[in-house]
Order: C-alpha cells, then structure tokens, then sequence
C-alpha cells in the first residue's frame, strides 16, 4: 500500500471531454473514501491523479486515440471498425502499457448514446490482452446527464415543482427512470440534456450539477443508477480501483 506521503496513484482515463472525467474522477473518488477505513476527501485528491498518455494532460480524449499511435508509431491490428469502440480501446490501452511509466489502472469513459454494442465492444478491448492494470468501463446510459438525473434531489420549494412538472410532461421519473431519455435532438421532450437543464434548471459545469453526483448517497446512485450502468460503473471501482488503495489486488 501507498502512504499518504508517497507519489500518487495513477489512472489513465479515455473520456470525450472535461464534464465526463470530472464526474467519472468524483464518483470514483467518493467510493474510494467509502471502501478504504484509512482514506479522507483530501488524501483521496492528494493520492489519486487522473491524466492522459500525456501526464501533463487530464484524460486521453476518443479522438485523439490513433492520432497518438501513429505518434508512437504503434500499430494495433484487429478488433471492430466503423461505430464501436473495442479497437480504438484496445489502442488506448496499448498505448498506456507502452509508458515508460505506466498507471495503476485505466478508465473508459464514454456515452452509449442507446447503442446496445458500445459497452461490449470496449469490454471485449479490457479482455483481449492480460493487462497489467485493472481497466474500469464507465457507460453512462445513455447519457452523462442521465447520471446526473440520477442524483437530482429538489433542493428547494422550485426545484420540486420543476420535477413534478417535468413528471407530467415525460410520463415517467426522470430520475428514477433516466434510461428512457435519450440524446437525439435537444429540442425533443425525452432528451436527457434538455429535460437536466431545462426542465429541472441544472447548468453545464455548475455547482447545482456538482452536487447531483457529490452530494447524494451513494446508495440512492446505485438504486436509481442500475439501468444507466451508474451502478455497475460504482461497483467496478469498488471492485478494481479500491484494492489498489488498501493493498490487495
């Protein structure tokens, strides 16, 4: 086991964007701080640093993925092409196996956008290769904002009339039953984005937005989170992330 004093555990990340690894990065850490007896808020921030191939970067986006294997000249032959992700994936892993020093453990972290392949495509990526880094997959179904439904508690006397209003006008919870919503066109009524920021009144990268994921119990997360694959994300970390922490393997 690390101690507090020693370098930080690192993991490499794959997401589209800074919203994506901020809350991949806060759930993880929350449920670190919940698993290890000897671990805090603050030594969990000390501790844990989340950075792409390049440690001057804060995640690996999707994008950029070939566009640093052909940089290294690494060449991974195979796996599925066009839409799915399983041999942009398997890049990405090889290419943070090929640091001169390579992280603790590697997350993805990518939308399914109501694809049903997406998640098996990077899974089949984390079990072509023994890997000498547990991998963690993150699949907000079937959006990120869908999370952060997840986590919506009324804060005040307006916020619990936006959601009896947003109940009405969906038909169904949208926090207990993010999954239904969807991305497709932000004008439709079951948009996931739209009905988070305008229906509820919850910002972009907001302190509002923040306490969706940082402030409700982890417990509620799971309950509501396990048709969005919030809680599957929640129990890899507990399963793959924690142990690194408090020594096991």
């Amino acid at each position: 086991m690390k101690s507090a004093n020693s370098a930080a555990f690192i993991f490499g990340v794959v997401c589209e964007g800074k919203s994506d690894q901020r809350i991949a990065r806060g759930l993880a850490h929350r449920v670190l701080v919940e698993k290890v007896d000897w671990l805090d808020e603050t030594q969990v921030e000390n501790l844990c640093r989340w950075q792409g191939v390049e440690k001057d970067y804060d995640f690996l986006p999707w994008p950029s993925v070939e566009k640093h294997a052909k940089n290294r000249k690494l060449r991974v032959h195979g796996g599925l092409g066009g839409k799915f992700d399983e041999r942009r994936a398997r890049t990405a892993l090889f290419l943070f196996n090929d640091l001169a020093s390579r992280p603790d453990a590697v997350v993805f972290v990518r939308d399914t956008d109501a694809e049903e392949r997406r998640r098996p495509s990077i899974e089949q990526a984390c079990e072509a290769v023994a890997w000498p880094f547990p991998v963690v997959v993150a699949t907000p179904h079937t959006k990120r904002e869908c999370w952060l439904l997840n986590g919506f508690e009324p804060a005040d006397a307006d916020e619990e009339a936006a959601l009896r209003e947003a109940r009405q006008k969906l038909g169904f919870h949208p926090c207990k039953e993010a999954e239904k919503l969807t991305g497709k066109r932000r004008s439709k009524k079951k948009n996931a984005k739209s009905v988070l920021e305008k229906d509820l009144g919850v910002k972009p990268d907001s302190l509002r937005e923040d306490a969706c994921w940082r402030r409700t119990d982890l417990s509620v997360l799971r309950e509501r989170g396990s048709k969005t694959l919030l809680a599957d994300y929640l129990a890899e970390v507990a399963e793959r992330l924690a142990p690194l922490l408090s020594g096991g393997k």
